[in-house]
């Protein structure tokens, strides 16, 4: 028997798990339970694959995955991250229809611990290739700590993100604050409607990579004022950030760009004028 070496990698690991999964399983019973699961764990996995990540593990109520291993990933923290946010997404989706369907209350805690673990295969080479060491456990506390319906993560991956990511709840007051204290904003959802978020982003001076989604195209100049990927796309993403976060100057420039185009185009006196015409064409 060949056993691959192991590998020491620096990772993101993921835990994701259903919230009282022992009480939701005698509530639904073995069959209602294996097609919640399926569909649940199922949208996960296409999730943590899409951000480029590998799935390590089914845990009974979740999964486990990593995020630098077997591919190494420079951004491994951010993508799980967005891996994170996006498989509560989609566990708010499959609990309507649980909550409809069943009257169940189905929620999912998710948590992120970066570092380096060693990697390969364990035991028998059927187990598999996975990751071992004390960071993966500090990932499925992370998970047990967080709370139902969010992600927790911990201090080694807020550090890698904090510059990219929101971390904790905001006040009203602190949202220009906080829009200010970037460089580059990314913006992922699948279902902007009025292309508020990405306005008040590009006013506040940041450079913008967003999805295709609502009205981004008509907010955001692609290549110009920001840069638009598909959505649900983590490589066009990703493709789309990292020249800009090795580039600092060119991240300058075209925050400068997108702020001046809000206050062209959607500032409050460059709406009411678009309003005032508006009645005046009915005079």
């Amino acid at each position: 028997m060949v056993v691959d070496p192991a590998e020491y990698k620096q990772v993101t690991v993921l835990f994701a798990d259903v919230v009282h999964s022992m009480d939701i399983a005698a509530a639904l019973g073995p069959e209602r339970l294996r097609e919640v699961m399926t569909e649940l764990v199922s949208q996960a996995v296409a999730v943590v694959q899409r951000y480029g990540g590998t799935v390590d593990k089914f845990t009974g109520d979740g999964i486990m995955a990593l995020f630098g291993a077997p591919i190494t990933l420079e951004s491994h923290a951010f993508r799980a991250c967005l891996a994170a946010l996006e498989i509560q997404q989609v566990a708010g989706q499959v609990a309507v229809e649980v909550r409809r369907r069943d009257g169940i209350d189905l929620r999912v805690r998710v948590g992120l611990n970066s570092g380096q673990v060693i990697t390969g295969e364990v035991g028998a080479s059927h187990l598999g290739y996975t990751a071992v060491g004390g960071e993966v456990g500090m990932a499925q506390r992370m998970e047990s700590v967080a709370p139902p319906g969010g992600v927790m993560l911990s201090e080694s991956t807020a550090r890698l993100v904090e510059d990219r990511v929101v971390l904790g709840e905001l006040e009203i007051a602190e949202v220009q604050r906080w829009y200010q204290r970037l460089t580059i904003y990314a913006f992922t959802s699948r279902n902007e409607g009025f292309g508020l978020t990405l306005i008040e982003a590009m006013a506040a001076g940041c450079a913008l990579v967003a999805s295709r989604a609502g009205a981004a195209e008509l907010v955001v100049e692609d290549g110009v004022t920001g840069m638009l990927t598909p959505p649900g796309d983590a490589d066009a993403l990703v493709a789309a950030l990292e020249p800009l976060m090795r580039d600092p100057a060119a991240a300058a420039a075209m925050s400068v760009r997108a702020r001046a185009r809000v206050l062209e185009r959607f500032s409050l006196d460059a709406e009411a004028n678009a309003i005032a015409e508006v009645y005046r064409t009915l005079v």
